[in-house]
This record gives C-alpha cells, sequence and structure tokens, in this order.
C-alpha cells in the first residue's frame, strides 16, 4: 500500500533525478576564488603551501578530485596553468557555475501520463496526487 509519505519521498526522487538530468554548465561563468584539480600523486602539500592555496574539500568517491581555495591576486588561468605545469596533477580546470535549466521531463510520455510507473506515484492514478507530483517537481 502506498501512503501519502511514501508517494511524497517517491515525487521528491523523481523530481530530484530529472533536474540533476537537466543540469548544464556555463561554460563562460566559473568562481573566480577557486579550482577544481585531479591529483596524479599521493600529496600535494609542498605545491600548495608554494602557491599559497589550500584544500578546501577532497572527494576520495569520485578520483579524488580536490577543491582549491585561491590566493588573492591569483587567477584562475594562472592558477592551472601552474598546476598543470608542476606535473602533480592529472588535470586542473575551473569551478564553472551550474544550474537547473529544465525541472520538467520532456518525454511526452511523462506529458500524457502513461510513462511507466508514473500511475503508481502518482497514487494509482487519482488526479488529485498527480498535481501534487507535479507541484513537488517545481
Amino acid at each position: 500500500m502506498i501512503t501519502r509519505f511514501n508517494r511524497a519521498v517517491i515525487g521528491t526522487v523523481v523530481c530530484t533525478v530529472l533536474s540533476v538530468a537537466q543540469i548544464q554548465a556555463q561554460t563562460n561563468q566559473y568562481r573566480s576564488d577557486r579550482i577544481l584539480v585531479k591529483p596524479s600523486v599521493s600529496n600535494m602539500n609542498t605545491l600548495n603551501a608554494q602557491l599559497g592555496t589550500r584544500v578546501l574539500r577532497s572527494y576520495p568517491n569520485i578520483g579524488n578530485i580536490q577543491v582549491i581555495q585561491l590566493p588573492d591576486g591569483m587567477t584562475v588561468p594562472q592558477a592551472i596553468a601552474q598546476y598543470q605545469n608542476s606535473g602533480q596533477v592529472a588535470y586542473a580546470e575551473p569551478d564553472y557555475l551550474v544550474q537547473a535549466t529544465v525541472t520538467s521531463p520532456n518525454d511526452p510520455k511523462y506529458t500524457d501520463g502513461t510513462l511507466w510507473g508514473y500511475r503508481r506515484a502518482r497514487g494509482l492514478g487519482q488526479t488529485n496526487d498527480s498535481q501534487q507530483l507535479d507541484r513537488r517537481c517545481d
């Protein structure tokens, strides 16, 4: 039996998945105070100290990508060049800004109600629940 809570959870999950799928990088806009690097060595403390940078966050589950905070006066292109020339990173890139561009899917089966499993997520076809699910996606 699907409860109101379960429908809310399913609706939230569906909306999140659909929104994440529509995220696109704005290639001309990035953070001016930090970059992303993927180290090719186990320890970059010396390089970070030389450049005056610091690691804000590491993501060990996705290749140990690191968010690097730049010091005042260092530009993103300068920092990328210095990290790439060091030979200690697989790559260095700007920390691009992203935004969700579309919150509703463009699948015609979604809009006509025949999308597989959608009726179940909507509460077995009750129109009130389908409207609630659509509102959760906005």
